[in-house]
């Protein structure tokens, strides 16, 4: 010990004691520290959250997530009778991840003594976004047109890769509609795959309001990766008789998994017409008949008779428009003059 230090020890006596028990004093803290926290977690207030049945809206999208399909009808049940009520609330439980706090308290539980873990596992809840976000999803999916105020957050939502959120949060915004088109679309040129596919869905779930979407749907068909191709073909069977005539072009002038591609939409969509479509003409059918009438004319002009282009002439005999039927008719009488017998 050099003179200074006898000098502090001598001068000072006291520092010595003082050490310890300034260890003790920060472990302290840090123990008071951390239990504020979690008194903080659990006195975090409620009241924003919609009671329905003397449950919350977030306990009931928990309900949703089980495996339990009576546990999952009522939750489901739950959400009609809450009906647009319940939009603000699966909005803000879309976005709203879990906090930090939540998830410290969890993943260091088990450095701290056992009586006190026990009560604060007890007391502060699991981490549950990865359960609720998809769950929101899907519950707005639900409510369709009703959910248009919570079409930002579904926007967002398709961005979250977590537990299937982004396809559900595609589907929702789909079934929205019209309004929702754009930003699905917009979507389609997203940097991630994912993306993309998720916003096709939904595309295909708007149906008929998705009519401003089918050159981008095209598109996707043309360049997207294989995925890409199926999901855009069946969004465009769905989408229905505005997308025909793009997709007998495709048909007529692509080859190879395009050509296929295309063939699967026009089967599918002329496979399952869907109620009505084959008795008179909608509006919208009316206005694409003339289109879908110089497409088939154009793939008789092709050349291409093989096998499912016949198939899909076959289905286009059973078109909404007489024009369109005839017209396939016609070219299929003169691909099988063409056929050498077998």
């Amino acid at each position: 010990m050099d003179a200074k230090d006898r000098l502090t020890s001598t001068a000072f006596p006291w520092r010595k004691t003082l050490r310890p028990h300034r260890a003790w004093l920060l472990v302290g803290l840090a123990i008071l520290g951390f239990c504020l926290v979690v008194g903080a977690l659990i006195s975090r207030s409620d009241a924003r959250n919609l009671v329905y049945k003397g449950r919350t809206v977030k306990a009931w999208l928990l309900q949703l997530s089980t495996p339990d399909p009576v546990a999952r009808t009522e939750a489901e049940a739950a959400f009609t009778a809450l009906g647009t009520n319940a939009v603000p609330e699966l909005g803000r439980l879309l976005r709203t991840d879990d906090s930090r706090w939540r998830k410290l308290t969890w993943s260091h539980a088990r450095s701290l003594p056992r009586r006190m873990r026990g009560l604060v596992l007890q007391r502060v809840n699991p981490p549950n976004a990865y359960l609720i976000h998809p769950a929101a999803a899907r519950a707005l999916g639900k409510l369709g047109r009703d959910a248009t105020a919570a079409e930002p957050d579904l926007v967002g939502a398709l961005q979250d890769k977590v537990n299937g959120t982004y396809w559900e949060a595609g589907g929702a915004l789909g079934r929205i509609g019209k309004q929702a088109v754009p930003d699905l679309t917009h979507a389609l040129r997203d940097s991630d795959t994912l993306v993309r596919c998720a916003a096709a869905y939904g595309l295909g779930e708007a149906g008929m309001d998705a009519v401003s979407a089918v050159p981008a749907l095209v598109q996707m068909l043309k360049r997207g990766s294989a995925n890409e191709q199926q999901i855009a073909a069946q969004s465009l069977a769905k989408i229905g008789a505005p997308a025909v005539a793009p997709l007998i072009d495709v048909l007529a002038h692509e080859g190879g998994t395009v050509a296929e591609a295309a063939a699967s939409a026009l089967l599918r969509h002329y496979r399952g017409p869907g109620p009505g479509r084959l008795a008179d003409e909608t509006p919208a059918d009316a206005e694409t008949a003339s289109a879908r009438q110089q497409a088939i004319e154009m793939l008789g002009e092709s050349g291409n008779a093989d096998e499912t282009v016949i198939k899909v002439l076959a289905g286009a005999t059973k078109d909404p428009s007489p024009n369109v039927r005839v017209a396939a008719l016609k070219v299929l009488a003169q691909v099988n003059s063409l056929t050498p017998p077998k």
